[in-house]
């Protein structure tokens, strides 16, 4: 197709066309095989956006933008202009913080509620957006066995999107690990909790839940923490977005409850999550001590020390540590991970 001129500011062509630079500034030009416009600018052609919006983390794939939220704290995702169909709806995926791990046969923190939608109508306005924090590992006094404290780890802080119009999507934060009991002075026992993905529990037979529901016309997930194991209870893992933790296999310091598998990163291009063999994860469950794996999605591995963080933007479950046994402590559970907010939308 030869170059046609539409008028003084619009041209079509095809996409091998040489487009001409002797054109005033604003000028169009239409590719009719591709459908992709193109401005020039004065001294180059740009690539025209249909949708246009501001805020995060900004990344193309295709004809397509990516808004990637990991600070934690409000912020504001701005639709400045949005084109008809199929410009005009989004994808979204809202993971909240994760939950810490507890110390002291401490069982893995919950991972954050995870929600997502497919083609929700977007228009010309602002979006609240939340990402909630991860919640602090447990953590105990330096001491002998007969004079250990410990404090209970932290739950994880909600992650929300909130049009300006309402109906809004709410991730709730990946409930805390539990803390073991163990039969020495001043150390009390610390219950894990429910939240989005339930935390370790610290109770032998008893668990805590996965509480996260559908928001917002988005699909929720979330998944139990597993039942203490034992006299001592704790030492199991949390609940992941895609699966519930494991029960430690055995009473004593080498059981391996592992956290529960997160969920693969739903938003098409997007390249944000713990990368396992090719393929992005979120929101995968704390592992209980001494050596449960964390679960797929950043996830923290339990430990008879320290325990591992979970990754942050993923909102997966803080590992939790043995801590506390025979003496010497001042170890602690893994930290939540932050969570994180993700919006796809046709750009071009």
């Amino acid at each position: 197709m030869a170059i046609k001129y539409l008028d003084a500011k619009r041209i079509q062509g095809v996409s091998g066309d040489t487009k001409p630079t002797d054109v005033p500034v604003g000028c169009i030009f239409e590719t009719t095989d591709t459908n992709k416009y193109f401005w020039w600018t004065g001294s180059a052609w740009e690539r025209a956006t249909i949708t246009t919006a501001t805020g995060g983390t900004i990344t193309e794939v295709g004809d397509y933008r990516i808004h990637t939220f990991t600070a934690t704290g409000s912020s504001t995702l701005s639709f400045t202009k949005v084109a008809a169909a199929p410009h005009n709806v989004a994808d979204i995926c809202v993971v909240a913080g994760g939950g810490g791990g507890g110390t002291v046969w401490g069982s893995g923190g919950g991972a954050g509620g995870m929600l997502e939608q497919t083609g929700r109508t977007i228009v010309v306005e602002d979006v609240a957006i939340t990402v909630g924090s991860g919640g602090a590992g447990g953590t105990a006094t330096n001491g002998s066995a007969n004079n250990i404290q410990t404090w209970a780890a932290g739950s994880g802080g909600g992650s929300s999107y909130v049009p300006a119009a309402g109906n809004g999507i709410t991730g709730i934060g990946g409930g805390r690990g539990g803390t073991g009991t163990l039969n020495v002075n001043n150390n009390v026992a610390h219950a894990g909790q429910s939240g989005g993905s339930g935390g370790g529990s610290s109770v032998e037979n008893a668990s805590y839940a996965g509480i996260q529901g559908d928001s917002g016309g988005a699909t929720g997930y979330g998944n139990d923490g597993a039942p203490g194991k034992g006299s001592s209870g704790a030492q199991s893992g949390a609940g992941g977005a895609g699966g519930e933790g494991s029960r430690a296999d055995n009473d004593s310091p080498a059981g391996t409850g592992a956290g529960g598998v997160g969920r693969v990163n739903p938003i098409t291009g997007s390249t944000h999550g713990e990368l396992i063999s090719g393929v992005y994860w979120l929101a995968g469950g704390g592992g209980g001590n001494s050596s449960g794996p964390g679960g797929n999605g950043g996830g923290g591995n339990g430990s008879a020390n320290d325990a591992e963080d979970a990754t942050d933007g993923t909102g997966g479950g803080g590992g939790g540590s043995l801590g506390g046994s025979g003496g010497d402590d001042g170890r602690h559970g893994g930290d939540g991970g932050n969570g994180v907010v993700i919006v796809r939308y046709k750009a071009f």
